[in-house]
């Protein structure tokens, strides 16, 4: 699915586990869903969070469970 808005949500207080929640850049699907990407310290831009995600999304495509060796 593509991403088609990625934005900073601001670290906010969530009344119902009483703590303030950490902000995050978020990144929004064309179904409507939306995911967290990173922290938002993590990034400086939304350009910059694509780029995490992007290199994320790589770094899963490259692990293989079928080569794992179990000892």
């Amino acid at each position: 699915m593509k991403i088609v808005e990625i934005y900073l949500q601001p670290e906010r207080y969530n009344s119902r586990i009483k703590a303030t929640v950490g902000g995050a850049w978020m990144a929004v699907l064309a179904n409507g869903d939306e995911f967290p990407i990173c922290a938002d310290y993590q990034a400086k831009s939304a350009n910059h969070a694509k780029l995490i995600y992007l290199e994320d999304q790589h770094q899963a495509d490259r692990f293989d469970f079928t080569n794992r060796i179990d000892r």
